[in-house]
């Protein structure tokens, strides 16, 4: 296997997937790195997450454009605790720019990333994690009730996909 071409700092954040295109009967590894602001500029401008897929027939590796829908230049950055599911000939992470965390997927067959928003009703707690729940995709949130001291569990499942 080829060295992949996205050079990354130790504090950039890097995260993988794997996936299963059923139309070419092939496998794909997707590649994103989030990267840190430099500690010499603390100040400078983002710099855009960029991504590269790895594909076994061809043993090779080349960069893919991350492009969503979005007011926002670039996707911010994957959370690397976040689990990545592969449902729905998608491979699916949770995100975040300074609008707040979202679900990004990437289409394997047609190699294209799409954002899909999380209700905002989940969006204050703690922990939250994408599944596969039911046949549907879900986000398992944590999150803490102060005034009982107590922990509560909500599990969001998207019935239409794609929808909120």
């Amino acid at each position: 296997m080829l060295v992949p071409a996205i050079l990354a700092d130790p504090l950039d954040f890097v995260t993988l997937g794997l996936a299963y295109n059923s139309q070419s009967n092939d496998f794909k590894i997707l590649r994103l790195v989030c990267f840190q602001k430099s500690p010499e500029e603390p100040d400078g401008p983002d710099r855009s997450a960029e991504a590269e897929v790895y594909t076994l027939s061809t043993d090779s590796w080349r960069k893919v454009v991350i492009s969503v829908d979005s007011s926002e230049p670039n996707i911010g950055y994957v959370y690397h605790t976040s689990s990545c599911i592969f449902f729905n000939g998608a491979l699916h992470f949770i995100a975040c720019t300074n609008n707040g965390p979202f679900i990004l997927s990437f289409e394997v067959n047609d190699e294209r990333f799409h954002k899909i928003m999380l209700p905002q009703d989940f969006l204050d707690g703690y922990q939250g994690c994408l599944a596969v729940f039911k046949g549907l995709l879900a986000f398992i949130v944590l999150s803490r009730d102060i005034a009982n001291n107590d922990h509560i569990c909500d599990i969001w499942v998207m019935k239409e996909y794609g929808l909120v």
